[in-house]
This record gives structure tokens, sequence and C-alpha cells, in this order.
């Protein structure tokens, strides 16, 4: 299960990527030892890596096509919601 579910903010305040792992991240002090990111798109592996965090892409979502050249500096990339268990 997840512990936290974060996105950016409706009115704009929390919209660059790195700002909502920073929000995330705020919701989980203490920070457990692990924490990881779950994206499809290139920003949410770079959001995450601004704080040290590493990213699974997963296969589906708006951002399939960001991964074409295959370097994504992400840790896994998964094709199914089976693949994250």
């Amino acid at each position: 299960s997840f512990e936290v579910v974060a996105g950016a903010s409706p009115d704009g305040t929390r919209s660059a990527k790195s700002d909502v792992v920073a929000h995330a991240l705020q919701q989980l002090a203490p920070l457990p030892d692990r924490v990881v990111m779950i994206g499809d798109r290139s920003n949410d592996v770079e959001g995450a890596a601004a704080h040290g965090i590493g990213t699974i892409v997963v296969g589906w979502g708006y951002g399939h096509r960001d991964f074409a050249d295959g370097d994504s500096g992400a840790l896994a990339h998964v094709a199914s919601v089976d693949g994250l268990r």
C-alpha cells in the first residue's frame, strides 16, 4: 500500500515535480527507511532525483514516450501493476 499520494496543487503553487516530491516527503516525516517514486514521465524521475529518491517507471500513462530511448535513469521499468508488487 502507499503511505502518501501527492500531486500538484489546484492553485498552481505546487506545480514543479520537485515541489510535489518535497510536499510528499513532509507528509512522511519522519522518513521511512525506503522511499520510491512511482511515475510515468521523465519529470517524475527528475523530480524524485532532486531529493535523492529513485523512481520506478510504469509502462502505462501519458509519459510512456518519454522513455523511447531507453535511458531513463530509473530504478526499474514495469509493465503492469503486478510488476510493482
